[in-house]
């Protein structure tokens, strides 16, 4: 069975369905499992299907005026946040990276778009300016900054707490 969330002012109001089952944790998840987002990206729906796993934990389609983010419920909360912010931004570009009978050439295009995709989820779950006093805080301490550290920081994968790294680290930051 799927389980939707409309993204809209409605859905993060507080007042949710009216249910007691509405609560939602400091990880934007609500007690039902169904991500509730900020209403930034309105129009999204979150959709929570084990297929999506069959993609590596998520797929978009439709556009940012109609879209649908279709995440394995399997996935860890580090992973969902990642996946749907990183789908997000791909509905936002609207720019379809790859289909069943895409050239072979088209591989150096998908390449680049998930390059640029995943730097902009980086920048949103861990903004330039708290990254940067995380680094410093740490550094001023003595202690190590790593790819670890900051995906804790952050509540993100390592892999996209890299990106941050090395975005933050292309800026001139150490």
């Amino acid at each position: 069975m799927m389980q939707t969330r409309r993204m809209s002012p409605e859905a993060n109001d507080g007042a949710g369905t009216g249910n007691a089952d509405d609560a939602t944790a400091s990880d934007g998840i609500a007690s039902d499992g169904i991500a509730n987002h900020d209403n930034a990206h309105d129009g999204i729906e979150i959709v929570w299907h084990p297929v999506a796993g069959l993609t590596g934990g998520g797929f978009a389609v439709g556009d940012a005026a109609t879209g649908y983010v279709v995440v394995d419920p399997a996935l860890d909360e580090w992973h969902r946040r990642t996946v749907i912010e990183h789908e997000r931004v791909h509905l936002e570009r609207g720019i379809t990276t790859t289909w069943p009978q895409a050239p072979a050439s088209w591989a150096a295009v998908t390449a680049r778009e998930e390059l640029l995709v995943n730097r902009e989820a980086a920048r949103r779950l861990a903004p330039e300016p708290a990254l940067r006093t995380l680094v410093t805080q740490a550094c001023t301490q003595g202690e190590a900054v790593t790819a670890s550290s900051v995906a804790v920081a952050f509540g993100i994968t390592h892999d996209l707490a890299t990106v941050a790294l090395e975005l933050l680290a292309a800026d001139g930051h150490p």
